[in-house]
Parts: C-alpha cells; structure tokens; sequence
C-alpha cells in the first residue's frame, strides 16, 4: 500500500521479487530471501521486533547505489506481517538499528 510520502508498506510474506514487481523496490537481488522480512532479520542478526528499523544500501547493476529504510510494523507471532519500505532517505541521515524504534543518530 502506497503511503503519502511514496513510502510502501508491503506483506511480510512478500517475497523480494514480489515487491520489485508491485513496488519497484529490488531488494537484494543477489540474496536468496525468502520473504521481505529475510534483510531485516539478517542485518539484526535475530527475529525481528516490532518497531526494528534497518536501512540498506541496495547496490543494483548500472545504477547508484541508494538506501533502503526497512521497518518491522506488525508481527503475528515470531512472523513478520508488514514492513514500511521507505526508498526516499536523505544521504547518511544516520539511521540505526534498534529494538522498538527507528532513532536517529545525534
């Protein structure tokens, strides 16, 4: 679903090629994700919480490299339901991973 900011929040369950052909957004195309939910739970290195934010840099064949800002919104159990993508982030706006919340750097 798109948000009013371009941002997209997709199903968990969506698999990246899933989300490039809805939303346009590659994800890791060189990984072998199962789901959306897969480069979130690999950059933490744990499941996933609730309110987890991770950003990527999504390195794509003949185009600059851009980030990814990745947010766990629901779970349904351990599974990961829904997930914010946002694709429109100020260069090295210090995003960080946290439990909970998405904070900004000082």
């Amino acid at each position: 679903m798109r948000q009013a900011d371009g941002s997209r929040l997709v199903s968990g369950l969506l698999r990246p090629d899933e989300v490039e052909r809805r939303n346009g957004v590659a994800l890791h195309k060189d990984e072998a994700y199962a789901t959306v939910a897969g480069p979130v739970a690999k950059e933490l290195g744990r499941v996933p919480a609730e309110g987890d934010a991770v950003r990527i840099t999504l390195e794509v064949a003949g185009e600059d490299p851009r980030d990814v800002l990745l947010t766990v919104v629901e779970l349904d159990g351990l599974r990961v339901d829904s997930v914010h993508v946002r694709t429109r982030l100020p260069p090295s706006d210090g995003w960080r991973t946290s439990q909970g919340t998405a904070e900004q750097d000082s």
